[in-house]
């Protein structure tokens, strides 16, 4: 991958993603849902989740917080009964692009994929049916983190 996005610019984005997705979150949600209703409540919690899992991370050496799944990322995985692997770039969502596989980190696959680590294998849930993927690589390039995260 060419462009490998630095750890402290990587440091910089989750401490920028802090901002947006915490301290803003009232303003990233209306951006994103018009009504207080059961979706926006479920975006909200699963907000504060990642909030928290980046506070916990950032505690982390650097080679140990490029081992895990964020938003801005590329993440790299085998489908166990497939035999086939697939790469995603996790997006916030005005900046998603199916095209080109940038989905965002509220789709039913990113949060899914969101916070995983390397080596890791889980069961995701899509519309043809559960399948099980091995994170097999994460990588973040200059271009991957958006300029602005909000809305």
């Amino acid at each position: 991958m060419s462009h490998s996005f630095g750890i402290s610019g990587l440091r910089e984005e989750l401490l920028r993603q802090l901002v947006v997705l915490g301290e803003d979150k009232r303003f990233f949600l209306d951006a994103l849902f018009r009504m207080h209703d059961a979706k926006r409540m479920q975006a909200s919690a699963f907000l504060d989740t990642y909030v928290q899992f980046i506070k916990e991370k950032l505690t982390l050496k650097d080679e140990q917080l490029r081992q895990y799944v964020w938003i801005g990322c590329t993440v790299e995985c085998d489908e166990a009964d497939s035999k086939t692997s697939d790469a995603f770039t996790i997006a916030f969502p005005h900046e998603t692009d199916p095209g080109l596989n940038r989905i965002s980190f509220l789709s039913p696959v990113g949060n899914q994929l969101l916070m995983a680590s390397v080596g890791e294998t889980r069961s995701i849930a899509t519309p043809s049916g559960p399948m099980r993927v091995r994170i097999t690589g994460v990588s973040w390039k200059a271009d991957s983190f958006p300029q602005q995260a909000g809305m």
